[in-house]
């Protein structure tokens, strides 16, 4: 059947018959092609009705019980307001050509004839709506009436010569409709049925007529189809979907219209209905795929969207709400402006770039960019999209994730990746740059020893030594950030700590910083070297101080914390477990997020020049991170800076500082194998100890120092040998000359804590152990150490 375009879809339709069963018949199929339809059962009713609504089009039957079609027509163009009313005329009789050319005399649009499918009056109304103009009559217009009362008298003498096919006529319409038509008494008892009831019930004619409607419904559902039935009846035209059964037991839902009509004087109910279960079987399955599909929608942690050409959003799942802060409804009224004016600036190009490809081609596009959202935050977005054409209409759908904790993941894993990068290379340049060191202070300190004090070039040599100190303290800072110093680990109470500093820190900071300190009611034990952790917090409280020349508050807190889960994956590469946390915060100047991402960086400074080397923070950063911990900084410009620290926790309480053990006098006779591949560092150390009356062996690499072993055996007291060795390594080597006859003490040297003797930096316990660069006083006082401890030898490797 032929359906109204999108542009008739409330089309108009006044429908004029008086027969009832014609008029309902063609009235749904109108309806069903999408027009709204009025009726009228008489000529006069329809022009009272044209007066007071003029409709879209006029449909009439030519045979009506007042006047006819044609004379209808008449009086329609009568009148001046009328003139351009499409009418259409229907017969089942009238439709020769003389016929046709007196419809267009008297102003129809169109004769139709009568159909069962209804094709041809709905092709005459669609031409009727469509403004093509009825072919112009070439009847003198006084021959009108003559020819009007020739064909009106040829036509009913025709009908009445055949009035024994009327029946006939009837009952082809009524067999092949495509509806199910019945008449039934008000009681519910079938009158007629035809063949679409027959295929509807899986039923004979005779299983049909003569029943009642109870004997076709489910017999839970009989009494309610008879109240749906008998509350149709008493109203003009009724409808429902019910359920009725067929003769294999199946239920079927049909969609019944009944209607009340008057014949012969009775009242019968005229009912048509269609089978509407594989439709409404179909709806079911669209409305359960649609729920599947919002579910879908909803539970996806991305934003859902679909927008026009124009940019304007024409679907958003809720989750823009949660990840842009934007409802459905205002975001459904935003234009392609609210989006792109909240874009960061640097990102801007980018994504007028990628809307672009979407306006102009079919390819997926990704766009990834910083939003800004309404409360102010910025967020990063990742927009996967992609256009195409849907009812001839450009569509783009597309997906938004929230990749903003993976972007700072990410960065977090570059920052990490780039401190370690620059650790390495600022611990090997310190490594070697000892070396060196170690050489020019042992020379300096014996150069102003042998000056006397009246010497002028004493003063030269003090310069020099003072000099390699500042060196040295660089170097050691370098170490500290590049996690590759000297710890002596030990259990130490954290809150202890903070208290043995509190008089200095109030000393360093001055009074116009107020000062205080928190501490958690719980023991906060860590593993870790006590010095160094008095240095970070030294070096944060200075940094703290420099933020706030005007004064401010500084407040130092030490607590028991456990990381979970979530903590450790927004904050790589932190491991879930417990921790003692140590925080210090000021309220200074803050700092941006492009300082931020330099903080820790070896000599980054924001101060002027003259006022820092920029290794404070990085020392902090190295000293913690050696210790198994983690430091993050918190700040805002203006709002003030606090850095956490998190250092593991360990069971039980700090352990005091054991007393050094007494070291005799320095001077020794003893032998010493000293083991060093640098030549200045050798020559240096072995001044150092023949001065202080030690019997020195000097060897530049491994398979020299086997040799002496095995010349002097028992007559080596000790060992004192560098990490690194060419041909081995210190700790190796060590214990093959060990293993033969010997009695040395062992004492190790270096300036590099990537070497077995050590564990992730730390002394292993029982391990003698000198830092490069040393004074010479130290060097002696490490050998005298040694060589006085208990123990068997090689014990102390």
């Amino acid at each position: 059947m032929n359906q109204a375009s999108p542009a008739d879809q409330l089309r108009k339709i006044l429908l004029v018959d008086d027969d009832p069963i014609g008029r309902k018949l063609l009235g749904v199929c109108l309806a069903e092609a999408g027009y709204q339809v009025s009726v009228a059962s008489s000529a006069h009713e329809a022009l009272d009705a044209v007066r007071r609504e003029v409709p879209d089009v006029l449909v009439s039957d030519v045979i009506l019980g007042d006047l006819d079609g044609f004379a209808l027509c008449r009086s329609i163009r009568e009148d001046p307001g009328l003139q351009s009313l499409p009418l259409v005329l229907v017969s089942a009789h009238f439709h020769e050509a003389e016929d046709r050319r007196l419809a267009r005399a008297v102003g129809a649009s169109a004769l139709a004839e009568r159909t069962p499918d209804c094709q041809a009056e709905l092709a005459a109304i669609e031409e009727a709506l469509g403004g093509k103009k009825v072919p112009g009559s070439r009847v003198n217009p006084a021959e009108v009436p003559r020819l009007y009362a020739e064909r009106l008298a040829g036509q009913m003498a025709h009908l009445l010569g055949k009035a024994h096919d009327a029946e006939a006529r009837y009952r082809a319409l009524f067999e092949n409709a495509k509806d199910a038509i019945s008449v039934t008494t008000p009681e519910g008892i079938v009158i007629e049925a035809n063949d679409a009831w027959e295929r509807i019930l899986q039923r004979p004619r005779e299983g049909i007529v003569g029943h009642h409607i109870r004997d076709f419904c489910p017999p839970e559902q009989a009494e309610a189809n008879l109240e749906t039935y008998r509350r149709n009846a008493t109203h003009t035209d009724g409808a429902a979907t019910v359920p009725l059964l067929r003769s294999d037991g199946e239920i079927r839902q049909v969609q019944i219209s009944t209607t009340a009509v008057e014949t012969g004087g009775q009242t019968m109910m005229l009912n048509i209905g269609r089978d509407v279960t594989d439709s409404l079987e179909s709806g079911r399955k669209l409305e359960a795929s649609e729920l599947k599909y919002r579910t879908l929608i909803e539970s996806i942690p991305d934003i859902v969207w679909t927008a026009r050409s124009d940019g304007t959003l024409s679907f958003v799942s809720n989750n823009v709400e949660r990840i842009c802060g934007v409802g459905v409804a205002e975001a459904l009224e935003t234009s392609l402006g609210f989006w792109l004016g909240r874009v960061h600036p640097e990102d801007l190009a980018a994504v007028r770039a990628g809307l672009r490809k979407l306006r102009e081609g079919t390819d997926p596009v990704d766009i990834e960019s910083r939003w800004q959202r309404p409360d102010g935050k910025w967020v990063s977005l990742l927009a996967r999209a992609r256009a195409s054409v849907r009812d001839g209409k450009r569509v783009v759908d597309g997906l938004v994730s929230d990749v903003t904790e993976r972007r700072t993941l990410e960065e977090q894993m570059r920052q990490a990746q780039k401190m370690e990068a620059i650790g390495q290379l600022t611990g090997g340049v310190a490594h070697d740059f000892n070396n060196i060191l170690a050489a020019i202070l042992i020379n300096a300190q014996l150069l102003a020893a042998d000056l006397g004090e009246q010497d002028p070039r004493r003063e030269e040599a003090a310069e020099i030594e003072i000099a390699t100190e500042r060196a040295i303290t660089l170097t050691r800072q370098l170490l500290a950030f590049s996690r590759r110093q000297i710890l002596a680990p030990a259990k130490l109470s954290l809150p202890g700590v903070v208290d043995g500093l509190e008089k200095m820190l109030r000393r360093l900071i001055g009074e116009d910083i107020d000062f205080s300190v928190i501490h958690a009611a719980e023991p906060a034990t860590v593993l870790a070297d006590p010095g160094q952790v008095e240095q970070v917090i030294l070096n944060l409280a200075v940094n703290a101080r420099d933020a706030m020349p005007q004064g401010g508050k500084l407040t130092i807190e030490t607590s028991n914390v456990d990381l979970d889960e979530e903590y450790a994956l927004g904050h790589l590469p932190v491991v879930p477990g417990p921790y003692v946390m140590l925080a210090v915060s000021d309220t200074g100047c803050g700092m941006d997020e492009e300082t931020k991402k330099h903080i820790f960086e070896p000599f980054f400074t924001t101060k002027e020049k003259g006022r820092g080397t920029g290794l404070g923070l990085s020392t902090c950063y190295g000293i913690v991170k050696q210790s198994q911990g983690y430091i993050w900084v918190y700040s805002e410009p203006g709002l003030g800076t606090t850095f956490r620290i998190y250092f593991p926790r360990v069971d039980g309480a700090g352990e005091a500082a054991s007393p050094k053990r007494p070291i005799g006098e320095l001077q020794g006779r003893e032998t010493v194998l000293v083991i060093e591949d640098e030549e200045p560092v050798r020559i240096a150390v072995q001044r150092v100890l023949e001065r202080f009356g030690y019997r020195v062996l000097v060897s530049a690499d491994a398979e020299q120092a086997a040799s002496i072993v095995r010349s002097h055996g028992q007559a080596i007291d000790v060992i004192l040998s560098d990490v690194v060795v060419p041909g081995s390594n210190g700790p190796s080597l060590v214990r093959e000359l060990t293993g033969s006859p010997s009695r040395a003490k062992v004492v190790f040297m270096s300036g590099y804590t990537d070497h077995a003797v050590l564990r992730n930096g730390a002394l292993q316990k029982g391990t003698n152990f000198i830092q490069k660069p040393f004074a010479p006083h130290a060097l002696v006082a490490k050998i005298r150490e040694a060589l006085d401890s208990p123990g068997e030898a090689g014990a102390s490797q």
